[in-house]
């Protein structure tokens, strides 16, 4: 039998421009992991995130326009 990972999702509250219990729910509903906490992204010292909906998803930065883009797309990678 072989075991498959999760697909993690981490996303800062303050930082990461996402709604942590949206990005929670939608966890739940498609059955991958989330961390909410820092991610080392703060847009106070990585001026490039700035309007940017972001997180890590597997240790990976993710980066899109907004936060709908951002969730429709970990639905999209969780069915690939």
């Amino acid at each position: 039998m072989w075991l498959t990972k999760k697909m993690t999702v981490k996303a800062c509250r303050r930082c990461s421009n996402v709604d942590a219990e949206r990005l929670k729910t939608c966890g739940r509903q498609e059955g991958f992991r989330v961390k909410v906490g820092c991610i080392g992204g703060c847009r106070q010292n990585h001026l490039e995130l700035t309007g940017l909906s972001f997180g890590l998803v597997d240790d990976k930065l993710a980066t899109y326009p907004d936060e709908d883009t951002f969730v429709g797309m970990l639905r999209q990678m969780r069915e690939a």
